[in-house]
């Protein structure tokens, strides 16, 4: 009985080291962090919450991350430097995530997916024309207000694809009526 451990406990190891390889690769850890750094960020524990923000950065492997609520952070802390840094690097992996996804979308899903992504990049060209004068980079401010404005053009767009392809689907109408109540309009449409 004592011969068959040893293959027992080689397929248990490797087991698990296959479910640390899949887990690390998920999106477990990233949401992890995520969470706990919000939750932190919500009690007031603006230091503490900047570390899980970094963790989930680092669990993220260069897909858009938490770097955008960095930013604001660091801005209210008055490191005007370190937030148009970590804005920059918001930005940047919004556009690259952006551009990895199938453009046209080929399903609902995807439209939405391009959508959230699209509202996302918004956000952060938004939050680039407040930072931006701030940091001495006034003359970045129109070509991130036509970034902001593209984005959302894009993202109202695709919230009517996902509209159109699955009228079941709530979340395209929550997702346009966030567009517009949350005032996140082209400098067109603004009122």
């Amino acid at each position: 009985a004592g011969g068959r451990f040893p293959g027992r406990v080689a397929a248990v190891s490797i087991a698990a080291a296959t479910l640390v390889g899949v887990t690390s690769l998920s999106e477990t850890p990233y949401n992890y962090y995520r969470q706990w750094g919000g939750f932190l960020r919500r009690m007031g524990d603006l230091a503490a919450a900047e570390e899980k923000y970094a963790l989930a950065d680092d669990a993220a492997h260069g897909r858009p991350a938490r770097h955008l609520q960095l930013a604001r952070m660091r801005a209210k802390t008055g490191d005007v430097t370190e937030a148009t840094s970590l804005l920059d690097e918001a930005i940047r992996r919004q556009v690259a995530a952006i551009e990895a996804l199938p453009n046209p979308p080929k399903d609902a899903h995807g439209w939405l997916a391009f959508g959230l992504a699209q509202r996302e990049l918004a956000d952060a060209a938004a939050f680039a024309q407040e930072l931006y004068p701030q940091a001495d980079r006034a003359a970045d401010v129109a070509a991130v207000r036509q970034q902001h404005d593209a984005a959302i053009r894009a993202a109202r767009l695709a919230f009517q694809q996902n509209i159109e392809l699955d009228p079941a689907c709530g979340q395209g109408r929550v997702e346009t009526t966030r567009l517009i109540g949350g005032r996140l309009l082209d400098s067109e449409s603004a009122p």
